[in-house]
């Protein structure tokens, strides 16, 4: 059988996947869609690719209606026997140790201790997704007929609607113990409840694991050890949840999802997505606390539960219905919104974490144009979140469009302190300039490579793409003159033999300069 006759047969069909078809650029299809891009700030038609040959890489015409029947199927069992189904939804791992949270065709990362299935596409014309929790019987699909868009930002607010609670929610504190603790405690909650929702029982059954398992994480989580060696420390922390560590955090999270379980209900399971890890770790200790039938080795020594519970009692105070609920969007009261966080945050340590939130909005103002109010969304962001590294980035980018490149360096040093491979690594910064010369800012976008030239004066890489950015204006002078920097710093980057091409043809064209 073909491909597309297999699908019809085995899976379109029986699912009532009446819109789902193999492509055919010739065909008349019924309400095809055209796709879009954005090329120069402007919106243009996508390219034209004939894809019907890829099949199950890109080839088949469907819509969001079929994509949420097949997600049924899944959730019915279907279209997988429950041993392929295990296979399709098990995160592989690599030789190190590592999971990749990817199983076979699925993403798999949990999201507030919610059992996650998830896959994304994209190529000319579309990007679509598709999110599935089999345990909850839920799934929300979306597809967007343009290039570059985001159908999660659509499909993440409508998550937050129908649940009352975002995708992903935790805490965050720019005290270095406590910060330690939530990187502990997020993923414990994350990876230990997720499994729980999934498989209903713990990870391990026998006591000796179970037991080796909270010990890793008793000596993980410690307070001395992370003001002595916080990197050392760290790394141990932020292995827990790996294959390397033996699993010790989902083991130790499953185990006391279970034990909630069984004193408090289901139910009580089911708040905990919108209560977040805190609250979590909070119930257990106490649970621990009062229940003789909880061994000693399956406690949290006397030092992490006391400090835990203090910032379980911070958090249960600022994590409120209106901070669950929250969206920014490009047009919100920027005054209004500071003054309603600073008073619910007002005298905590510890507090909701919205830095991705402060980070879309003024990606969103400055690639819109609207400079001031994206440098007041980033400052705000920063004040509340000092020690998050994306928003001291977007703080700097900030400010190089409102023309501060002093100031932007500092802000811009400290994110790479942060996090050396983030937004403001080199390649980060050459990300953030083609994103903003593909809106139509190219000024912009050369604004901020030249102070990435600044931070990283030997990365060929941001010299070419100034070349290519002084191209698009027109002035070939000053493209020829950094295409010439690229291959001085380095005659082997990746794009040199291109570089030598636009080298020799500029210089030709200057009249040997």
């Amino acid at each position: 059988m073909s491909y597309g006759d297999y699908m019809r047969a085995n899976v379109w069909g029986p699912l009532g996947m009446t819109e789902t078809r193999m492509d055919d650029p010739l065909e008349v299809i019924p309400n095809r869609v055209r796709g879009y891009q954005l090329v120069d700030g402007k919106v243009r038609n996508s390219e034209f690719v004939d894809i019907s040959s890829r099949f199950a890489g890109g080839g088949t015409r469907s819509t969001v209606p079929d994509l949420l029947k097949f997600a049924k199927g899944i959730m019915d069992g279907k279209v997988l026997s429950p041993e392929g189904m295990k296979v399709m939804s098990t995160s592989m791992a690599t030789r190190a140790g590592r999971l990749t949270n990817y199983a076979m065709g699925w993403e798999t990362t949990p999201f507030n201790g919610r059992y996650f299935l998830v896959h994304s596409g994209g190529q000319q014309e579309t990007r679509t997704l598709l999110y599935i929790l089999p345990s909850q019987n839920f799934a929300i699909a979306g597809a967007v007929n343009f290039e570059g868009s985001n159908p999660a930002a659509c499909m993440d607010r409508l998550f937050q609607l129908l649940t009352g609670a975002p995708t992903y929610f935790q805490a965050y504190s720019s005290d270095k113990v406590k910060s330690g603790f939530i990187e502990a405690m997020n993923p414990t909650f994350n990876y230990g409840l997720s499994y729980y929702e999934h498989f209903g029982k713990p990870m391990v059954s026998d006591p000796a694991e179970l037991a080796g398992a909270f010990e890793y994480f008793k000596q993980s989580v410690n307070s001395g050890a992370l003001q002595s060696d916080s990197t050392a420390t760290l790394k141990k922390i932020r292995e827990g949840i790996h294959p390397a560590a033996n699993q010790a955090f989902t083991k130790v999270g499953s185990y006391m999802a279970a034990r909630l379980a069984e004193k408090k209900g289901p139910a009580r399971l089911q708040m905990y997505p919108a209560l977040g890890s805190l609250a979590f770790f909070q119930d257990y200790i106490s649970l621990s606390q009062s229940d003789a039938s909880i061994p000693k080795e399956f406690r949290f020594d006397d030092a992490f539960a006391k400090l835990a519970s203090e910032m379980a009692t911070e958090w249960n105070k600022t994590n409120t219905q209106y901070v669950r609920s929250l969206w920014l969007l490009p047009d919100v009261n920027l005054d209004e919104l500071a003054t309603t966080l600073r008073r619910n945050f007002a005298g905590a340590s510890v507090y909701p974490n919205l830095d991705d939130d402060f980070f879309s909005i003024t990606r969103r103002l400055l690639v819109s144009g609207d400079r001031r109010r994206g440098l007041q969304a980033a400052e705000l962001g920063v004040q509340l979140y000092p020690e998050a590294a994306p928003q001291n980035a977007m703080y700097g980018f900030a400010l190089i469009m409102n023309n501060e490149p002093a100031r932007a360096l500092a802000s811009l040093r400290k994110a790479t302190s942060i996090n050396p491979n983030g937004l403001s690594s080199a390649g980060g910064m050459n990300n953030v300039s083609y994103d903003l010369a593909n809106a139509g800012k190219v000024d912009d976008a050369i604004a901020i490579l030249k102070v990435g030239t600044e931070l990283y004066p030997q990365e060929a890489n941001l010299y070419d793409s100034l070349g290519e950015f002084h191209l698009r204006k027109g002035d070939k002078a000053k493209a020829l003159q950094h295409y010439k920097k690229a291959l001085e710093i380095n005659p082997n980057f990746p794009n040199a033999a291109g570089a030598r091409e636009i080298v020799k043809r500029l210089t030709s064209e200057l009249g040997g300069q």
